[in-house]
């Protein structure tokens, strides 16, 4: 008599065990949210920077990019510029925009990095933002402490919090 072998079984348990084997494989490639943040920093920086010869156009395609970067009401306090409390993003982008007609150009850059994941959607980052570039009155180096609480919004993590603080002494 001839033993019979039911393959469905195996096939099964081989099919449970490449879903089980690709899930944890999308699951580490997955950067870590810190690395996230922190590429959404840079991009910031990116829109917020200014070429030599930027177009207007431009200069105002990269303004309206940065409303992504933020929660649609931000809390900002920056005493320099006259925020003490909730804004909305136009705002913001408004006042930008107006800034960044007096320079000619400008580059931004993070330095001395710090996030941390608080809860699932909630992150704080402080960094200090280094601003270089050319304006009406010449050429200027500048620097400021920032830190900011980021929420993650329909899978973006984007900036609902924020202070602004000059560096006493540079």
């Amino acid at each position: 008599m001839k033993r019979r072998t039911n393959i469905k079984p195996v096939l099964g348990l081989l099919l449970l065990a490449g879903l089980a084997f690709a899930f944890y494989w999308f699951a580490l490639r997955q950067p870590p949210e810190e690395e996230v943040i922190a590429g959404r920093i840079a991009k910031l920086c990116e829109a917020a920077d200014r070429a030599e010869n930027e177009s207007q156009n431009s200069g105002l395609l990269k303004a309206a990019s940065m409303r992504g970067f933020f929660t649609p009401q931000v809390t900002l306090r920056w005493p320099e510029y006259g925020y003490s409390g909730e804004v909305d993003v136009a705002e913001i982008i408004q006042g930008f925009t107006a800034t960044r007609q007096y320079y000619s150009r400008a580059r931004f850059a993070v330095s001395e990095l710090n996030i941390s994941v608080t809860a699932p959607d909630i992150a704080d980052a402080d960094f200090v933002l280094g601003i270089e570039g050319h304006g009406r009155d010449g050429t200027f180096s500048d620097a400021r402490i920032v830190h900011s609480t980021w929420y993650k919004v329909d899978g973006t993590w984007r900036i609902g919090r924020a202070s602004v603080q000059p560096i006493i002494g540079f």
